[in-house]
């Protein structure tokens, strides 16, 4: 059975090699796709059925993909500004997710980067799958196991519950970073010790483990599988460190906060770090495995 969050994916492509690579991410998903919405932005030239004609090779990669399980739809679409068609095209298919790989020298390449990461982020109600410039651990088998960071505020938790939900029985790797106090994962300060005093270390492991008998709690409410794990230093190096060790076949991080009270207009106005946070932005780019942001 497809996971939920693959069921309809939706996947922009800028070029050929593109294409290749993350037509290979996804081949090695293949036991948990459904359907694939295969689109080829062209930035600048005008839409004619020549034009057309001239770049539908691009979707040949994605043709070992294709199966009776695993639908796979194409298009090629011109536009001048590749975000907002993105933006318009998956409001119009609905996708589950979309899945998106960030390349050097690539009209996509700064979509996971300052103000256009925020657009994408925000200007989607679907998840956003930023698939890894090549896989760094082995492929996912029938489950997936997925790093859930936990800081300790309200998004890291419903980050978890989003993949408990997503996807069919989860091994859950929460992970809380003893960190360095100018890290942030999320907008909400990261629980690290400020000094090496043994009050303040006892304090540091009294908190640590309340959050992990919440993430246990959810587990139990999803049936999920969680596993446990403290590391030191920084943020980003941390997770990723332990996705690699671990094996895991992805990261999972919650976009907005939760019940801000804010109006739309006051979180599109937010910036870039209050919307998915600085650790969030480093990964985006630097994971070895996909990150899943709800």
């Amino acid at each position: 059975m497809p996971d939920a969050i693959f069921k309809r994916l939706f996947v922009p492509i800028a070029d050929a090699d593109d294409a290749e690579a993350t037509s290979e991410i996804l081949a090695s998903m293949h036991t948990h796709l459904s359907e694939l919405f295969v689109v080829h932005i062209v930035r600048g030239e005008e839409a004619t059925a020549s034009n057309r004609s001239a770049h539908t090779h691009i979707f040949e990669p994605f043709e070992s993909i294709a199966s009776d399980q695993i639908q796979v739809e194409t298009a090629v679409e011109f536009c001048t500004e590749p975000m907002d068609t993105i933006a318009s095209l998956a409001a119009d298919y609905e996708p589950t997710a979309i899945a998106v790989r960030p390349r050097d020298r690539s009209p996509l390449r700064s979509f996971f980067s300052g103000t256009e990461t925020t657009s994408l982020v925000q200007g989607t109600a679907a998840p956003v799958v930023v698939l890894p410039k090549e896989l760094a651990v082995s492929t996912p088998d029938d489950t997936f196991s997925l790093v859930v960071p936990l800081d300790g505020s309200d998004r890291a938790f419903e980050a978890l519950r989003f993949a408990c939900d997503q996807f069919d029985d989860p091994t859950i790797i929460a992970l809380h970073v003893v960190s360095d106090p100018k890290t942030e994962l999320y907008t909400e300060l990261t629980p690290h010790l400020s000094s090496t005093d043994e009050q303040t270390d006892r304090a540091e492991r009294v908190t640590v483990n309340e959050l992990f008998v919440r993430a246990y709690e959810i587990g139990d409410e999803h049936d999920a599988t969680i596993e446990t794990y403290t590391l030191g230093g920084n943020v980003a190096r941390a997770i990723n460190q332990t996705a690699v060790e671990l094996d895991a076949d992805g990261i999972v991080f919650q976009r907005k906060p939760v019940g801000t009270g804010k109006s739309a207009t006051e979180e599109q106005a937010s910036s870039d770090i209050s919307v998915i946070g600085d650790t969030i932005t480093t990964l985006i780019t630097d994971a070895p495995v996909p990150v899943y942001i709800r």
